[in-house]
């Protein structure tokens, strides 16, 4: 609790409380519009004007947020994140290319929540079994729509629903060579590579992994496809087109690379439904330049 000294009467919320808890003003701003921040147990609005005596309560999440990134040593860049939505419950964002989801071990890179939590997102305490609200994942080089959980009842019910296959997750994909069929059903297991832990690859000894392409458009050497997972194992997509002996383009690690841009893939619809309110949400992205680049016809 704050409570307002005669040398801060008339200072607007927002300011006083970025100099006092060395928060930024855009969190600070959003968390008074969460109501996170109350005066005298009521929400105000960031432009509010301090008076004598207010009572100033401030969730206590804030200031550990702020206590951890002093100790942190990553080192945020410029990239941006593209918001779709946000709620008190969960946000809907583009994830870019070049950004990890989630930390590696002894690793000081930035992760999608710092970058988040730099943007003023307020996320519940969450202990270590909740992932900082994280409920699925895209793999660094690939871009495209995600959905976080701000709120532990949303990371559990959301994360019930992608284990019961209630999710819709659809992608683009630029695949090498010219696929006979319009239409190529995988239903293959994919488990760790004997060789390499840190790659995957199609064995009987798997877990259950099911993909379904259709050709969009073919460009002779190369052919761009509307992918749909029906179930989320890691580097599923890549695994199963490299399976098919047509890789993922530009994939470093299934495939033959090429520009080292990363994999042409981009996750552009997640559909789900609401954690609170049950209301089935979809979200959609036009195709990227990133992933037909250049193989556009002039």
């Amino acid at each position: 609790m704050i409570v307002v000294d005669e040398f801060s009467v008339g200072l607007r919320i927002d300011k006083f409380l970025q100099d006092t808890l060395q928060l930024s003003r855009q969190r600070i701003q959003s968390a008074i519009k969460d109501n996170y921040i109350l005066v005298n147990n009521r929400g105000v609005k960031p432009a509010y004007l301090l008076q004598l005596q207010d009572n100033i309560l401030v969730q206590m999440s804030l200031v550990q947020i702020s206590k951890e990134e002093q100790k942190n040593n990553v080192v945020l860049t410029e990239l941006k994140i593209d918001y779709l939505y946000e709620d008190k419950h969960i946000v809907v964002l583009n994830k870019p290319i070049n950004c990890i989801v989630q930390r590696g071990t002894n690793s000081d890179e930035p992760t999608l929540i710092d970058y988040m939590k730099r943007d003023g997102i307020l996320f519940e305490t969450f202990s270590q079994e909740f992932r900082d609200g994280i409920v699925h994942r895209l793999d660094r080089l690939t871009e495209g729509i995600m959905v976080v959980a701000k709120t532990k009842v949303a990371h559990e019910q959301l994360s019930e629903q992608f284990k019961n296959r209630l999710v819709r997750k659809k992608y683009y994909a630029m695949l090498k060579g010219n696929l006979i069929n319009d239409s190529v059903h995988i239903n293959q297991p994919i488990g760790r590579h004997f060789k390499d832990r840190y790659l995957y690859t199609v064995t009987k000894d798997g877990k259950e992994a099911i993909t379904d392409i259709h050709v969009i458009k073919r460009y002779g050497s190369m052919s761009l496809c509307d992918v749909e997972i029906k179930t989320g194992r890691t580097h599923q997509i890549r695994v199963h087109a490299k399976f098919i002996g047509h890789p993922v383009l530009d994939d470093p690690q299934y495939g033959a690379k090429t520009t080292g841009m990363g994999q042409r893939l981009q996750a552009y619809f997640l559909a789900f439904f609401h954690p609170e309110t049950g209301q089935r949400m979809a979200f959609v992205l036009p195709i990227s330049g990133r992933v037909v680049l250049e193989f556009s016809e002039v």
